[in-house]
């Protein structure tokens, strides 16, 4: 079956339109028109895509999903914990905090 390519152009601009939510140069009334939908709407498309063909065992799926996303998650959050405490130890500004 070949991927609809509609379906990936709409995934492009809800990436970008969540990319935008996030940006501080964006006006305020276009930021609030964006936080009712980019969301909804990045979420909604990718499960349009989903396929439980491809994953069939959802055990295998679930261990698959928490090696690839939690467990660099946390890594990352322990180096960036790690890295701050050195900075108030050291005395230097923190980083975290502007």
């Amino acid at each position: 079956m070949e991927r609809d390519k509609t379906i990936d152009i709409a995934r492009g601009i809800s990436m970008l339109l969540v990319l935008a939510g996030h940006l501080s140069c964006v006006p305020k009334p276009f930021k609030i028109f964006l936080l009712g939908f980019h969301m909804p709407l990045f979420f909604f498309l990718s499960g349009t895509v989903f396929s439980w063909k491809k994953h069939p065992k959802f055990r295998h799926f679930l261990k698959n999903k928490v090696i690839k996303l939690i467990v660099p998650y946390f890594l990352l959050g322990i180096v960036v914990i790690i890295r701050y405490e050195y900075n108030n130890i050291a005395g230097e500004r923190n980083i975290l905090i502007r």
